[in-house]
């Protein structure tokens, strides 16, 4: 858990303006040693020295060309890393481009994707993005996930791949487990790619489905990080409380927050009567703001969850919370069958925390005789 919280602080220094923080020299505006481990962020990030710990790195253009010992998590719009990473890499960027080794498991994701002859990655692999070239060497299973996917390399174990528009394998490549690949057409197989071969015809309705719920995504990610930068923004004071009824009363904002949802219900029992019709109008509005708030505070509660946010926390910690939060909620959706659900029990937490923190308001301001 901790090493994916790590992964989602670089994704967060990946998604900052560095251009508006460098100087003209472009010296990173984060750059700085805790322990054995490295952090830096800027416009531009290189790694020329042997680190002995983690290395955390995000910025425009990230270059690493010295040997890391542990971990590298990576975000950028060009990534470029030419060494040897002696655990796991996390890498995110517009390119990603990979000529070095990776002594474990590696995850990728990004535009296109480039991971050349040389480069080796000694456990397993997943790969997410729009094309992904694939030249190097991976010991254990191999995962990509992309529009388009040309494939050259050469893995020991089973290689899975859906590739939304195109599929390539050259006659170079080989594979020494199974190989199971969905495409919308098939391609023509010579015996001495893989063992055993499986394909599945991807429908076009597959495709789409695929990608509007990758756009829906994005689109559900920025409006919430939109609005919940506007309620950080407003009601900052408010945050710490909100974020404590969500750690040390989640039951309680759990039950308030089922209980919310029976308002619609209440409305319209009220919309039955001519006398009720303005307090039903009155009940809805005041609901639908809630909600709307409770949307946008969802992301940044469970931020809040995973750093543990104390009360004195500066507007960048909450900031990160948020965007900790917004990712964490939506790659949940990718999970499934269960994904929604996670969703709907995460939303009603918030929706109740948030209530929870109007009221201990209300009764702070009643007790100081200010209503």
């Amino acid at each position: 858990m901790l090493r994916f919280a790590k992964f989602l602080l670089a994704t967060f220094l990946f998604m900052s303006p560095f251009s508006a923080f460098a100087s003209e020299a472009e010296v990173p505006f984060i750059a700085m040693e805790v322990g054995n481990d490295f952090y830096s962020a800027g416009a531009v990030v290189e790694v020329s020295e042997r680190v002995a710990g983690d290395v955390y790195l995000g910025g425009a253009v990230v270059s690493v060309t010295a040997d890391i010992i542990d971990d590298l998590v990576v975000g950028g719009s060009s990534v470029t890393i030419s060494s040897k990473i002696g655990d796991d890499l996390r890498a995110i960027g517009s390119l990603v481009t990979l000529t070095g080794v990776v002594d474990s498991n590696a995850v990728i994701v990004g535009g296109v994707i480039n991971i050349l002859p040389g480069s080796r990655i000694e456990k397993d692999v997943i790969i997410a993005g729009g094309v992904v070239n694939f030249g190097g060497t991976a010991v254990g299973n191999l995962k990509i996930f992309a529009d388009e996917v040309y494939f050259s390399g050469t893995v020991e174990r089973d290689v899975t791949i859906r590739a939304n528009k195109k599929v390539m394998f050259s006659k170079n490549a080989k594979i020494n487990g199974e190989l199971n690949y969905s495409a919308p057409y098939e391609v023509e197989i010579f015996p001495e790619l893989a063992n055993i071969v499986n394909f599945k015809l991807l429908e076009k309705s597959d495709t789409l489905t695929f990608n509007r719920k990758t756009k829906g995504v994005i689109g559900f990610s920025v409006a919430i990080l939109v609005v919940g930068v506007i309620l950080l923004t407003l009601f900052g004071t408010q945050t710490a409380v909100y974020a404590g009824n969500i750690r040390q009363n989640f039951w309680n904002a759990l039950f308030v927050g089922v209980v919310l949802f029976l308002v619609p219900i209440v409305a319209i029992l009220l919309l039955a009567t001519g006398i009720g019709a303005l307090l039903a109008a009155v009940l809805m509005f005041v609901w639908l703001t809630i909600l709307i708030m409770a949307g946008a505070l969802s992301a940044f509660g469970i931020g809040s969850f995973f750093l543990r946010q104390k009360k004195k926390t500066t507007f960048s910690k909450k900031l990160l919370a948020l965007i900790i939060g917004l990712v964490v909620i939506a790659l949940i959706g990718f999970i499934p069958q269960f994904g929604i659900l996670i969703q709907i029990v995460i939303f009603t937490v918030s929706l109740g925390a948030l209530v929870l923190t109007k009221f201990q308001l209300y009764k702070a301001m009643k007790k100081a005789k200010l209503l």
